[in-house]
């Protein structure tokens, strides 16, 4: 125990992301709206702390533009072709009068990112 309080480590840091493994494995369990309600925010804690020891060597500005054509403009790519997959699985449904309130729906999940295990975000599918 020692040989861990000499680190530059944070401990407290180090507990937090280790209750949002422990989160993350619990909301893929399934169990009823418990998995809902961790699913909202178990990740995103995950990553904003881990976010807090980015080593960044470049300017904030050059950061946060490579960045966003890494992560960002990726994912909002992956969003829009779930909307053009849904559409077109209502097209071939032919349930057209459904389309427009689909594209709302999967917008809105995609852009939130947070769905059901049928309705898969592009937020959970995200390398880093």
């Amino acid at each position: 125990m020692n040989e861990y309080r000499n680190t530059n480590r944070i401990i407290e840091f180090d507990i937090i992301k280790g209750i949002s493994i422990v989160l993350i494995i619990i909301g893929h369990l399934g169990i009823g709206t418990i998995d809902r309600i961790v699913f909202t925010f178990h990740v995103p804690v995950f990553l904003i702390i881990s976010g807090f020891f980015i080593k960044r060597e470049q300017p904030f500005k050059t950061f946060i533009k490579s960045r966003f054509f890494k992560l960002i403009f990726p994912y909002l790519i992956t969003v829009l072709s779930l909307c053009i997959i849904e559409t077109v699985k209502k097209i071939i449904e032919l349930d057209t009068d459904a389309i427009p309130k689909t594209i709302f729906e999967t917008l809105v999940r995609g852009l939130y990112g947070s769905g059901s295990a049928k309705n898969i975000t592009p937020l959970s599918i995200q390398p880093i």
